[in-house]
């Protein structure tokens, strides 16, 4: 006869094991299909195209959305000039062109726009900071280079706020205290602070004075026929009023994912999270991760997942809330891929592309508000999203590849490239979850990877 205690386990068990296989589930499933397997949505695929060898981004896009892990995406790459992947997927499948914010990976737009002015010898990464803003200098930052700045490295922990205000922008930098010991810059992801740190040396040395939006919208955006824009709509057609909302699971889903893929496997031993999770968990630093979202974006960390609905969105802070599509963004990653040129467009040398995408001895430094090793070009752009300084059983987590260099953004953008088989993508959803931010993107490239 069964006891009431055992029944009691019994029921524990039960409770247990349901809410595990819901949590582990992608948080856009719905709950009776990723508890019982059933009245699960069968996703709509359109592929515009697919050369030969890369058939298997098909299955990819299908099993992105009947796993739950989104609602609708595109990808779309490129191999050269040839369009080898144009495929959206969804529940229904929006078009590769459809505009959706895609937060961080604007900052790759940023990191070309002063790889121009560098082309054009307006500046070197090498300049310090106060050759063109001598206010900069205050409270000890007299010595920061421009490299500093894309390296993440010139003003750790400063809480600038979420301003577009050019004065109070000017004021809150030039009287910020960065690390105690600024002869050896720290990093700390600076997610709203870099552009506008950028945006102030902008205004300063365009013989146009323009607004580093501004740049990048007529000396980026235009000539290539592409579509970026933040807040204000600079770049994108309407105004960038046509962005597909964002689709956010429900907290309570978008909490358990978070837990179970970047909370718990900080807790238990390192034996069972090897046995546990098939691939490799983002495990956060649960100390400094709130610090870090509140001084970057001017948010509670229990905001961070509304970014879309707040005021923020409508701004044009370039490190932050970007618009675009996943067949805008490839087609700038050609940019890089190809050398400086698309198509008949050249809007840099060879030489340049070179020097933005070169690795420094410091481009490899532990972040010290996300506990994880960050590699930072010279120019900005990253070679990953979260490596580990302990990394066994896994190498790296979430790495770019050993050569695609790029960004990604907040619920899995991806924005990236690798010159030496000229591969360019751009990968964009409608899903808002921070774990699709490496579990997207990395599966996506090492696909990408294995195919080209």
């Amino acid at each position: 006869m069964v006891s009431a205690f055992q029944l009691l386990v019994l029921c524990i068990a039960l409770v247990s094991g349901s809410l595990w296989r819901i949590l582990v589930q992608g948080p856009f499933l719905p709950v009776p299909c990723a508890l019982l397997g059933r009245n699960c949505p069968e996703p709509e695929v359109v592929v515009g195209t697919v050369s030969p060898g890369f058939e298997p981004f098909r299955a990819f896009m299908h099993e992105l959305i009947a796993s739950g892990q989104d609602v609708a995406s595109a990808i779309v790459v490129y191999r050269g000039e040839e369009l080898v992947v144009n495929i959206s997927a969804g529940i229904p499948a929006m078009p590769p062109g459809a505009l959706t914010r895609v937060f961080s990976s604007g900052k790759n737009a940023e990191a070309i726009a002063f790889a121009m002015l560098v082309d054009r010898g307006i500046l070197s990464y090498d300049d310090p900071v106060i050759k063109f803003w001598p206010e900069f200098g205050a409270n000890g930052k007299e010595h920061l280079k421009v490299s500093d700045v894309f390296k993440h490295q010139a003003l750790p922990i400063v809480d600038i706020g979420a301003t577009e205000d050019e004065a109070a922008q000017s004021a809150a930098i030039e009287s910020a205290v960065p690390w105690p010991d600024v002869r050896v810059p720290r990093r700390a992801y600076m997610a709203i602070s870099r552009g506008q740190v950028l945006n102030q040396i902008m205004r300063r040395v365009d013989p146009a004075g323009r607004s580093l939006s501004e740049f990048i919208a007529e000396e980026v955006v235009q000539p290539l026929g592409v579509e970026l824009c933040w807040g204000k709509g600079l770049g994108c057609s309407n105004g960038g009023k046509d962005v597909l909302h964002s689709v956010e699971p429900s907290q309570w889903r978008s909490i358990g994912a978070v837990f179970v893929s970047s909370i718990l496997p900080a807790i238990l031993p390192t034996a069972i999270v090897n046995a546990v999770y098939s691939s490799p968990p983002g495990v956060l630093n649960l100390q400094t991760f709130p610090k870090a979202v509140s001084s970057f974006t001017g948010l509670p960390v229990e905001e961070f997942g509304s970014l879309h609905r707040s005021t923020i969105d409508q701004l044009d802070l370039t490190s932050l809330v970007a618009r675009s599509s996943a067949a805008s963004m490839a087609r700038i990653a050609q940019l890089m891929a190809n050398g400086g040129t698309v198509g008949s467009v050249r809007l840099m040398s060879e030489k340049t592309v070179h020097l933005a995408n070169t690795i420094d001895a410091d481009s490899k430094q532990q972040c010290s508000l996300l506990g994880a090793n960050l590699t930072l070009t010279r120019g900005g752009f990253g070679t990953s999203l979260w490596e580990v300084p302990n990394p066994d059983p896994w190498e790296v987590r979430a790495k770019f590849g050993d050569k695609f260099l790029g960004w990604a953004g907040l619920g899995g953008s991806l924005f990236a490239w690798e010159s030496e088989r000229k591969l360019a993508v751009g990968f964009a959803g409608r899903g808002l979850i921070n774990q699709a931010y490496y579990k997207h993107t990395s599966a996506a490239l090492r696909l990408l990877d294995d195919l080209a």
